[in-house]
């Protein structure tokens, strides 16, 4: 007799980003509400992220990564009522910081489809309107909100000279 052997590769499909909501606008302090986000689409207009808790003056850090499709350029845009920092393979792609109106930000990075890369996005509510939302795009990936299918809530933090990031 021989044995046949099988390999199957599968895929399980992301759950989110994990999201640690503060009660500030300095990501700073006790955090509030942690939970897994399907996705970052968010248009919280004049309402609270979570019931029972702040309406403006709130900030939020999302971790996970996020798997492309296809092995090219892709270009992430944020798009946020305040500020928002975004990094991809732990290198930061977007930096607006700042007091705003929805405004629209991208940045461009090579990736390889299937790899997980690491991502980290964090945004402020300071008052009035609010929104948020991360979206992808590149050659044969389509202009969209990046699916929960396509994000994962594990994050490997990265380690220089014994400082982690």
């Amino acid at each position: 007799g021989y044995k046949d052997s099988c390999k199957v590769a599968v895929t399980i499909p992301g759950n989110g980003l994990k999201g640690d909501y503060y009660n500030n606008m300095y990501l700073s302090g006790n955090i509030a509400v942690t939970r897994t986000d399907p996705n970052i689409d968010f248009l919280y207009d004049l309402n609270s992220y979570a019931d029972g808790q702040a309406v403006d003056s709130f900030s939020v850090r999302w971790t996970g990564q996020v798997v492309p499709l296809f092995t090219e350029t892709y270009t992430f845009e944020t798009a946020c009522d305040d500020g928002t920092r975004l990094w991809v393979n732990d290198t930061l792609l977007i930096d607006n910081w700042i007091d705003q109106s929805e405004t629209k930000k991208t940045g461009i990075i090579d990736l390889t489809a299937g790899m997980k890369y690491n991502v980290k996005m964090e945004y402020y509510e300071n008052a009035y309107g609010a929104s948020a939302h991360l979206r992808w795009s590149s050659v044969r990936q389509v202009y969209e909100v990046i699916p929960q299918d396509q994000l994962y809530s594990s994050y490997t933090p990265i380690s220089v000279k014994g400082i982690t990031f």
